[in-house]
């Protein structure tokens, strides 16, 4: 990937892209573990819809070919390899997100709808019969600033509109190095978009579902934020699914 955010040419195809919507992730080395949590979760859910998993530098890039599944394509994106956790608010954070809206730019105008997630997302149930209604995209809002959208679950149409906010997006993060959320909460004030909020009881986030929650809340949750946890170890100790267990990495290993 240069600059501009635009992916190489060449990348390793598991499968066709046999849906409209597609899940684009992205997943550098640091945070593999965080990749591995979300797609064993994604696979219990028995869902069918194209991923694209953009790897941040050869390492992950590496690994993740190992995953083979007829609906996943990996690309490789450019960035330099990253050992350790850019932590949010960081430098070295501003710079991996900063190509996020580039990455979503590639399908929409493609003509393809994109969920964009997180990898610290637990997804515990098909989020798509929720982004339902007259709309272009579906967001959830940030837990701290409640007049923020939160850029790490994104439900995208490709349309005219969505693009036309995307690359002004683009062009804000090319222009100044920040954090991804701040920008586009900027741009997105002035875009003429129709935006649904998603239901923080169905999208809610690590607050939410392990201190408010009851068993029954929780229960109904379709995708938990487990957002703002200063270590992998403590997402990994916290998440509904404990990916590091024997048992489970067993699981995952599995065709």
């Amino acid at each position: 990937m240069d600059h501009s955010g635009k992916l190489r040419e060449s990348s390793y195809t598991y499968g066709p892209l046999r849906e409209n919507w597609t899940i684009l992730l992205t997943v550098n080395n640091a945070y593999f573990d965080f990749f591995r949590n979300w797609f064993w979760a994604y696979r219990q859910l028995d869902i069918t819809y194209s991923i694209v998993i953009i790897a941040e530098d050869e390492f992950v890039y590496r690994k993740l070919r190992e995953f083979k599944s007829e609906t996943v394509t990996l690309t490789r994106s450019g960035h330099a390899s990253v050992h350790e956790s850019a932590s949010f608010g960081s430098a070295a954070f501003s710079t991996l997100v900063s190509a996020r809206p580039s990455h979503i730019l590639n399908y929409l105008k493609m003509g393809i709808n994109v969920l964009y997630s997180d990898i610290d997302m637990v997804w515990m149930q098909n989020p798509f019969p929720y982004f339902t209604g007259d709309f272009d995209m579906w967001m959830e809002l940030d837990n701290v600033n409640k007049d923020n959208y939160c850029t790490g679950l994104m439900a995208i149409k490709s349309n005219k509109n969505n693009i036309r906010l995307i690359e002004g997006w683009e062009k804000s993060l090319q222009e100044t190095l920040q954090i991804d959320q701040i920008a586009f909460n900027k741009v997105v004030k002035h875009a003429t978009i129709r935006l649904s909020i998603l239901d923080s009881n169905k999208f809610p986030n690590g607050f939410l579902y392990f201190e408010k929650f009851t068993e029954e809340e929780r229960n109904l949750a379709v995708i938990l934020r487990n957002d703002r946890l200063s270590t992998l170890q403590v997402f990994l100790d916290s998440a509904p699914v404990p990916v590091c267990s024997p048992q489970i990495t067993a699981n995952f290993s599995k065709p």
